[in-house]
């Protein structure tokens, strides 16, 4: 990881290293919030002075490390809730397995309503979807945030479109019987917890990225939600988070054996993230810079969405286990425990 002094990075504010200069009035009121609290690194400073982050990276990387800016993570846009879904299907996911058209019992047909449920149907005004927790208004209307029922304006899908729960009800005779669900939607609500990035901290439901799933060459949303695997079904049993920026030395070396470690941990049922600081075009370079097929390479935002701490350095790693969605570990910089922490994870859950 990367730390300067003070007086190092005075010196590379000042002009002494390339691409890092102040603006022209020095005013730093348009910057993000955390420009105005203590800025302790030289990326922290450059970021802030100059707000461009590619330049800021060539010229505070010394080759091998690189700080991260400062800033707790306010978690990722919002995203689609894990279960239920627009309302045109069963609230226990999927077309019935029994439960025939109608109010009649039967073997397998549409949900009672025809398809579009009585009572849980797409909203026709603004909707949550696509919105939970963001602190943006919807169509200028309503807001799908944890704020909203204190100013009493959320959106009126919000409860189902945002409480990870059952979604929109069927209406009269929609009701699955056995064999009615999909396999995608069995684990229910989101797991209860303190939410938030840190160890022992339940993942926020919203988290979401754009960028590259794994062995995808075209970009698409990527939701927190698509790891989770309550019971095993899916075969995910344990989850890496990093979180890196280009020039970071540490985050390439680690970046230089992650398929090939990929080739091992796959087997295992460990699914890997690397979230990299920048656009999703840095993300892609990423990605084809050091070949990375078998695991997810998405653009993170600044400050970066996993921050734990207000001191970032990086690579951040975070353990997550698939069956709860909790921190189980964390960890700055390379080595270290995180790889035999991640595999005695995934023997543990494939038991």
């Amino acid at each position: 990881m990367l730390r300067l002094s003070l007086s190092t990075i005075a010196v590379l504010l000042l002009g002494t290293a390339a691409g890092c200069s102040t603006n022209p009035s020095g005013d730093l009121q348009a910057q993000p919030e955390y420009c105005k609290s203590s800025l302790q690194t030289c990326f922290e400073f450059c970021l802030c002075a100059t707000g461009e982050a590619d330049r800021c990276f060539d010229a505070c990387d010394d080759g091998a490390g690189g700080g991260s800016a400062a800033g707790p993570g306010t978690g990722g846009a919002g995203a689609a809730p894990s279960s239920g879904g627009s309302g045109n299907a069963p609230s226990g996911g999927g077309t019935p397995g029994a439960g025939g058209e109608g109010n009649t019992p039967g073997g397998g047909g549409t949900p009672a309503s025809g398809g579009t449920p009585g009572a849980g149907g797409a909203p026709t005004g603004p909707s949550c979807v696509g919105h939970c927790g963001s602190s943006e208004p919807v169509a200028g209307t309503c807001y799908c945030d944890s704020e909203c029922q204190k100013y009493g304006d959320c959106c009126p899908d919000l409860a189902a479109a945002c409480s990870g729960g059952s979604g929109g009800a069927t209406g009269s005779g929609g009701a699955t019987g056995s064999g009615g669900g999909s396999g995608q939607n069995t684990c229910g609500s989101w797991p209860a917890g303190t939410t938030g990035v840190a160890k022992d901290n339940t993942l926020p439901q919203n988290l979401s990225w754009t960028g590259y799933r794994e062995n995808s060459s075209t970009p698409s949303s990527v939701s927190i939600q698509d790891y989770r695997d309550c019971d095993g079904t899916k075969g995910i049993h344990a989850l890496l988070i990093i979180t890196g920026q280009p020039g970071c030395g540490a985050c390439k070396s680690e970046a230089a054996i992650l398929e090939a470690k990929m080739a091992t941990w796959a087997p295992m049922g460990i699914k890997v993230i690397t979230l990299m600081i920048g656009s999703v075009s840095t993300a892609g370079t990423w990605k084809n810079q050091y070949g990375l097929n078998k695991s997810a390479v998405l653009a993170d935002s600044m400050p970066p969405s996993m921050a734990y701490s207000n001191t970032i350095g990086t690579p951040m790693q975070h353990i997550v286990d698939p069956r709860t969605m909790k921190v189980v570990f964390t960890q700055m910089g390379a080595g270290g425990s995180v790889f035999s922490q991640l595999e005695q994870l995934a023997q543990a859950n494939k038991k």
